[in-house]
């Protein structure tokens, strides 16, 4: 009927043969959901001290002797409670080295975490085809209007409007002629928009970040463009409207989330619910142009003859809570720890570990290119790493504790004579 319809139908007719494939491999397919279920069980459970208040670190940095308080000048002094070094300045405790610790291992879970984002994106890419992302806004109605201020929802309403847009211009583009695997490609192109924010808001150019992330858009071209169509369409060039808007909101979503990092939920809700309602109104404005009123009852009128295909339910679940519900509240903590480039880096990989999953459970084949593309994603995620950009882009909440209070800016651990005589030598 109209190229809604397509995708609705299309999704039908593709998840049964993929759950076939699956099903032909009764073996591995019980143990895929073992695994995917101890995985995300797992993650959640080591992710948990992560979601405590930031007042348990202030008390724990107290325990190992942090003391915080005005000096004798009127000036907020940290050192430990029992005294000073001979030298003036106060000695770290061995309770701030166990901070930064912390700190550096909470990092890498949430790089994990990420991974693990990607991994489940990758596995669930037909739903994401499909457009059913929208079944996720129901479970997490009740926190809809639970915001802590109204620029946090304002800021969630447009990411999830940019995703919206993003999602659609992608689905006109499948009309248009464009492939899944070049559309693959086109949307990576995000990780150079985050890169381009970063830089932006930094005003310089984060180097590592842009090398890292043309070498990751490199990698996913070999992934899904070997041996594919070449040439370009109309559809192409409004896919490339896609990257722009889902890497604008990656960093709204960041900067957002590290200002307001109690309102993981409320914000997921109305990202979902703002990107419902603009996919509705794609559907039935599509199909209402083409056919008029009586086009949009018949096409309600076939929603429940596809929801009942055979074999739809479990990867249609599947993908609507793991793939989308728990992946994006995770993503959404994510990005509060570690810098939303990093995140959008990682999540680049999805296309690496769609091709693992077909290799490992549909028998499908891991060429030379795929190998290529893996390893220049692999390759983009090790420069990253190793290429340090300094602090022009934060990671997160600060690090120390009595920073994450708000009781003090972050300044040298000086006596109050100390201090004193640098305020004098400054006058």
């Amino acid at each position: 009927m109209g190229s809604s319809v397509l995708c609705l139908k299309a999704f039908a007719v593709q998840a049964p043969v993929q759950h076939s494939k699956l099903m032909r491999r009764g073996v591995a397919r019980r143990p895929l959901r073992l695994i995917f279920l101890a995985s995300s069980l797992g993650l959640l459970f080591r992710a948990s001290p992560a979601w405590r208040d930031d007042s348990v670190a202030f008390v724990e940095s107290a325990r190992h002797g942090l003391g915080l308080g005005p000096g004798p000048d009127g000036f907020p002094t940290v050192g430990p409670l029992t005294g000073q070094s001979s030298r003036g300045v106060s000695e770290p405790s061995k309770g701030f080295e166990a901070t930064w610790e912390e700190e550096e291992s909470e990092e890498t879970l949430w790089k994990s975490v990420t991974a693990f984002n990607a991994a489940c994106w990758g596995a669930t890419y037909i739903s994401t085809k499909a457009g059913i992302d929208h079944l996720a806004t129901l479970p997490l109605l009740p926190w809809v209007l639970r915001s802590s201020t109204a620029e946090s929802a304002r800021t969630s309403a447009i990411v999830g409007s940019l995703n919206g847009f993003a999602y659609a211009a992608i689905f006109t583009a499948y009309t248009l002629g464009t492939t899944g695997g070049k559309a693959a490609f086109i949307c990576s192109l995000q990780t150079i928009v985050v890169a381009a924010c970063t830089s932006i808001a930094a005003q310089r150019l984060q180097v590592g970040t842009v090398v890292s992330a043309v070498m990751a858009v490199v990698g996913v071209g070999f992934l899904e463009l070997a041996g594919g169509p070449m040439e370009t369409s109309a559809g192409d060039l409004l896919c490339s409207a896609a990257p722009v808007a889902i890497g604008i909101g990656w960093y709204m979503l960041g900067d957002t989330m590290k200002k307001y990092p109690d309102d993981t939920l409320p914000s997921l809700a109305i990202q979902f619910v703002c990107f419902t309602v603009l996919f509705a109104t794609w559907i039935l404005g599509d199909i209402g142009w083409k056919h008029g009123a009586p086009g949009i009852v018949d096409w309600l009128g076939q929603v429940p003859a596809i929801l009942q295909t055979p074999g739809l339910w479990p990867p249609l679940l599947f993908s609507t809570f793991l793939g989308n519900v728990i992946t994006m509240l995770l993503a959404n903590r994510a990005v509060q720890r570690i810098k939303v480039s990093e995140v959008s880096l990682i999540s680049a990989s999805e296309p690496l570990w769609a091709a693992l999953a077909a290799m490992l459970y549909l028998g499908e084949v891991f060429t030379l290119a795929d190998c290529i593309g893996g390893g220049f994603i692999l390759t983009a995620l090790v420069c990253n790493e190793l290429w340090e950009e300094g602090d022009a882009e934060p990671k997160g909440a600060a690090m120390m504790p009595e920073v994450k209070q708000g009781r003090f800016p972050r300044f040298p651990l000086l006596t109050s004579e100390h201090r004193t005589s640098e305020i004098l030598n400054d006058l």
